[in-house]
């Protein structure tokens, strides 16, 4: 979209003023608005259990520029959420995570652009001390009940074979 401003200049042209009359000109002036553009665009590391965060990097004539997100999982777009980070309360491991930009500098919209993301699991180790950590909440006390019943088997396996020698 073309914004066009007719802008109306009189003009006194003194060198050619004679007594009593003035002489004026009409000058246009085209004054056009480009749509900002994204020309970068990232999400932070996909893990499960952190948010995530989309970053956009935005090119345009007006300073300024509104971005508006939309994040979707596994193609069905998350109601309310319009930051640019999402909790990592609307998805989990093997999700597949999108962010959507599209960046307004007042006058237009540009061009959304998107970036999708699988979920990956914690690394173990994390995961261990994610659950340690969490004692307070509901989930960290089952995966602190999980690793204390996976540990319990394994001392329970090797005193088993123990005994059998």
């Amino acid at each position: 979209m073309k914004i066009t401003i007719y802008l109306l200049f009189f003009v006194m042209l003194a060198s050619y003023v004679t007594a009593g009359s003035v002489e004026t000109a009409k000058v246009y002036v085209n004054v056009v608005n480009s749509p900002p553009e994204i020309t970068g665009m990232v999400t932070s590391n996909p893990l499960s259990g952190e948010p995530l965060e989309c970053e956009v990097v935005v090119k345009d004539e007006i300073e300024g520029v509104k971005v508006e997100y939309k994040w979707y999982n596994n193609d069905v777009l998350i109601q309310g959420q319009d930051e640019n980070v999402l909790s990592e309360d609307f998805f989990m491991e093997g999700d597949r995570v999108t962010c959507e930009a599209i960046p307004n500098d007042l006058v237009q919209d540009g061009g959304s652009e998107k970036v999708s993301v699988v979920i990956k699991p914690k690394p173990f180790a994390s995961a261990i001390t994610g659950a340690v950590v969490g004692l307070g909440s509901s989930m960290g006390t089952f995966n602190t009940f999980l690793i204390l019943l996976l540990l319990a088997a394994v001392i329970f396996n090797v005193a088993y074979f123990v005994r059998r020698k």
